[in-house]
Parts: C-alpha cells; sequence; structure tokens
C-alpha cells in the first residue's frame, strides 16, 4: 500500500476518479481507487478525505462490494445532512442502487463533536428523504410490480427504527387486473 496524502492506494490501484465537494460544515475530497481484474471486470473502492476549514477530520473508506449494481460516481457519492436531528450535520455516502427494484441506499456517518461514527442501521432504509420538520427518515420502495411500501424511520438510542409502515398490493395477487388493492398499515 502506498499512502498518497491521507489516502491510501492498495497494491494495484490506482486512481481511477476524484472529485472535491463542498457541503455547509465540511469539504470532501472524493478518490475513486480501481484495479482491473479481467477485461470485463474491475475492482474498487472510495476513500473520502473530510476536511473542516482544510484540516482533516477523518478519512472514511466504501468497499466495492458494500455497494449496490448501480453506483453513484465521485461528483454525486457525498451528502452531508442532520439524520438524527441532533443539530450536527451528519454524512450520506450513496452506494448506489440494489434489488430488483433498484432502491437508493446509503452508508450513514454521525457527527459526534470532530468525529464520524458509523450507523449501519441507515443502510437498510430504501430511498431515504429527511422529513425535518416531523425529524424523521422517510422511506419508499417498491416489493414487486404491483406492491409498495412506505415506512417512517426514527433516531432511537444509537439507531434508525422503523415506526410506522404501509404497504399497498393487490387484494387478489393470483389477478391483479382486479383494479381492488389493499393497504396493511
Amino acid at each position: 500500500e502506498i499512502s498518497f496524502g491521507q489516502i491510501t492506494i492498495s497494491e494495484g490501484y490506482h486512481i481511477a476518479g476524484f472529485r472535491q465537494y463542498r457541503g455547509e460544515d465540511y469539504s470532501y475530497d472524493t478518490y475513486r481507487m480501481s484495479r482491473e481484474l479481467s477485461e470485463y471486470d474491475v475492482d474498487m473502492y472510495w476513500e473520502i478525505v473530510v476536511l473542516k476549514e482544510d484540516e482533516v477530520v477523518t478519512v472514511l473508506r466504501v468497499e466495492n462490494e458494500e455497494h449496490g449494481s448501480a453506483f453513484y460516481n465521485a461528483s454525486d457519492m457525498v451528502w452531508e445532512k442532520d439524520v438524527n436531528f441532533d443539530g450536527q450535520n451528519d454524512v450520506l455516502i450513496m452506494l448506489g442502487h440494489t434489488g430488483n427494484q433498484m432502491a437508493r441506499i446509503c452508508k450513514c456517518y454521525l457527527a459526534e463533536g470532530d468525529e464520524f461514527v458509523h450507523c449501519p442501521s441507515f443502510t437498510r432504509i430504501f430511498n431515504p428523504s429527511v422529513d425535518e420538520e416531523n425529524q424523521v427518515i422517510r422511506s419508499a420502495w417498491r416489493n414487486w410490480a404491483a406492491s409498495h411500501g412506505w415506512g417512517i424511520y426514527e433516531f432511537r438510542d444509537g439507531e434508525f427504527i422503523m415506526t410506522q409502515r404501509l404497504t399497498e398490493e393487490p387484494v387478489d395477487a393470483e389477478n391483479i387486473e382486479t383494479d381492488l388493492f389493499g393497504w396493511t398499515h
């Protein structure tokens, strides 16, 4: 491995992408590292240098296997938002889309003072949307062609918990052309 400033380049990899992003509280240097495994297969990882007033706060790493099937490029990968509603912006890293329904997923690092703590429960929230007024994270997904779900997550005791769920699906799943749908709360 080679250290290049604050990032580490593993043996056989090279910098294949770079993007700087400036959020409200932090700035981010995002590096995509890549190595070719075969003509059709590439292995990647990302290193994200988080800076505050030009001083490095931390370096976050995202492994290739954490990504969904269609992942974000370096320019759209990092978002800054207060997701636990404590008054500090947290860091969300877009991991791409996953599953047959291509749900968007994120890796979350909660700001605790000058440190960031990984919060694995946030990754389970499909298509997250921050509702600041109600201090919840809203979620929406597609279960299958004629069924959809919506959820509300609250931050409790250090993790995101689904507190409400609504599912829409045909009353008769064998005959979905009836246009009769049921709702389960």
